[in-house]
């Protein structure tokens, strides 16, 4: 029963996160944040769960950094979320490797990878997809990172990669900054 509650108390609070960062409720913290720190961290944080599965855990960054304005807790558990699911898809023995560039910052692993039909509601809440519906979740992780990434008018992208796949949050290109400012 305790479980059950502390699962249904972190599916509250994840759907209370969502709810604020849509209505950019979080724009408050906004600083200054390199996404190239970012990487780091969350790589340092997941090694552990990584390590236990057999996984190597890298991350790839330029070595000045890509800095933008952003919530850098948020920023974390975006990135934190696509590592978590990573690891959790990825077979033992596998690879999960966070880059940043000037493009933004992208989680690949080799994994089974998202079939491109299954994308669109893996976005949606609640919704899993075939292959996720055995593992532990809630659903909420994918729409929370599309809140984070709408909040830092960054696109979620993701990629059938072979093996695996590769979910960026992706920076727009300067003009489209320019002619859609959020």
């Amino acid at each position: 029963a305790i479980g059950e509650i502390g699962d249904l108390l972190q599916t509250f609070n994840a759907m209370l996160r969502i709810a604020q960062i849509e209505h950019g409720e979080r724009r408050a913290g906004f600083t200054t944040v390199d996404l190239a720190v970012i990487a780091q961290d969350v790589v340092e944080f997941y090694e552990p769960a990584a390590e236990k599965k057999a996984i190597r855990l890298s991350w790839v960054a330029p070595p000045h950094g890509v800095e933008m304005q952003g919530d850098p807790s948020l920023l974390f558990e975006a990135v934190g979320n696509l590592v978590d699911n990573a690891i959790k898809f990825t077979p033992e023995h596998g690879q999960v490797t966070v880059s940043v560039d000037r493009g933004g910052i992208a989680v690949r692993d080799d994994g089974p990878g998202i079939p491109p039909e299954e994308v669109e509601a893996m976005l949606t809440p609640f919704r899993r997809g075939e292959g996720s519906r055995q593992s532990p979740g809630n659903g909420l992780g994918l729409t929370l990172v599309q809140s984070v990434a709408r909040l830092h008018a960054l696109d979620l992208v993701v990629e059938a990669t072979e093996p695996g796949c590769s979910v960026s949050l992706a920076i727009p290109p300067p003009e489209r900054v320019e002619a859609n400012p959020s």
